[in-house]
């Protein structure tokens, strides 16, 4: 039962009826969660709930010896089968996001306390069908707000949700699926980038993630709105910033915070610990955060390469100019290795856009188009929720918008569909 399936959208909606008209909140979220999970594997609800439990267990001792315990334990069975390529629990679970399932344990045993959580809680913080597969890490506690709230979302907000829900899916139908169909596919997948410069390409990429991370995370923002529990805003305008520091605070961002507060900090973050001139505390946060997405030659490369430009922001002063090419160069050239299968394909990527000069003036074109498409995107969305006011111009345009985004909906419906690339990870 994929997140974006008639299946799905169908039992959201009895859920959000049944949300509103029953004061047991968190009794029906779980009915409608277990049926979720029921839809891919029965021992994947038993082994949420053994995850639930172990993790609750570990908060009724409440002492710090106990945590560190079952931290440490958890870490083990988060790194371990991303170094060494097997699994310590059952493959469903796995399929799921074995990663969201540790990161989120960690924060709930470190943030916690027993007193203001039941076990509901947080089985509910582990199994939320909307953050299951790959978050937003959510403190528990901030979940438990939501669900003890009354009432169904008010007027403005019940639009604010809607508007969310059709950006992400016009996002992800109208324009991830469709770079994903008509170019990455067939240069990263197929292999047919022999003859062309594929600079445009790199370019596009750098986009394509952005775009489908961006899509997916406003459409669970969305969902969870309409049922009134918030969500962290995974995404926001990474691109318009040349500061790596900014540039993470904006670019997955409850992943970010997770590990500025439970790696970087924790190593001396703040008090700049050096090795070699450079900050240990920043190296080991994007080794965490490479082996996180995957023990592979791609990832760690992935990792070291925005280490280097976390390095170069920090200890050179230059000018603005020269950060712009840097960062930009090495953010785009990156996500290649990111996306790329293996190694030896990202290198031929990389290559080809210095090697071969046959330029495709489709692909220039698109990539070209896609800068002030992007600036449109996050600015537009941006100033469109925060600025609804009810007035008869707001209410016209708010209208307009929602027949645009449903006609790019059904417009683009029968483009191919593509998984997150969230769920990769």
């Amino acid at each position: 039962m994929d997140i974006i399936s008639t299946e799905f959208f169908a039992l959201y909606l009895v859920t959000a009826v049944l949300f509103f008209f029953f004061n047991r909140r968190i009794e029906v979220l779980i009915v409608s969660i277990l049926i979720f999970l029921w839809s891919y594997s029965p021992l994947i609800i038993v082994s949420v709930i053994l995850i639930s439990f172990l993790s609750y267990a570990v908060l009724l001792r409440q002492n710090r010896f106990t945590k560190t315990i079952g931290i440490t334990a958890i870490s083990v069975c988060l790194l371990i089968p991303r170094i060494f390529g097997f699994n310590l629990i059952s493959e469903p679970i796995v399929f799921f996001g074995l990663s969201y399932y540790g990161l989120q344990a960690i924060s709930l045993i470190a943030r916690s306390k027993i007193k203001s959580i039941r076990f509901t809680e947080v089985f509910f913080a582990f199994s939320n069908p909307l953050t299951i597969t790959s978050g937003p890490i959510q403190p528990v506690q901030k979940l438990s707000n939501s669900l003890n709230r009354t009432g169904l979302s008010k007027e403005r907000q019940f639009f604010t949700a809607i508007k969310y829900v059709l950006w992400g899916v016009a996002i992800k139908k109208g324009l991830s699926d469709l770079l994903y169909t008509y170019f990455i596919q067939s240069t990263y997948f197929e292999g047919s980038t022999s003859n062309v410069n594929t600079l445009p390409l790199i370019i596009i990429t750098g986009f394509y993630i952005f775009f489908d991370f961006y899509a997916y995370s406003k459409l669970v923002v969305g969902l969870a709105l309409l049922i009134d529990i918030e969500l962290i805003d995974n995404f926001d305008d990474p691109y318009s910033n040349i500061n790596p520091k900014a540039f993470w605070k904006n670019w997955h961002i409850s992943f970010s915070e997770w590990l500025k507060e439970y790696i970087y900090i924790p190593i001396g973050g703040k008090r700049r610990l050096r090795f070699f001139g450079l900050s240990l505390a920043a190296f080991c946060t994007f080794l965490v955060s490479a082996i996180w997405h995957g023990f592979t030659l791609n990832f760690l490369v992935w990792g070291g390469m925005h280490f280097f430009l976390f390095s170069f922001a920090t200890n050179t002063k230059s000018s603005k100019f020269y950060h712009f090419i840097i960062f930009y160069f090495v953010t785009f050239y990156a996500w290649v290795i990111f996306l790329a299968p293996n190694w030896s394909v990202g290198i031929s990527i990389i290559k080809g856009s210095f090697a071969n000069w046959v330029w495709d003036p489709v692909f220039i074109l698109i990539s070209l188009l896609l800068i002030p498409t992007y600036l449109f995107i996050v600015r537009f969305f941006k100033y469109w929720t925060t600025h609804s006011h009810q007035t008869k111009a707001t209410t016209i345009i708010d209208f307009l918008m929602f027949m645009v985004l449903i006609c790019v909906i059904l417009l683009f419906g029968g483009v191919e569909s593509k998984s997150f690339l969230y769920f990769n990870f």
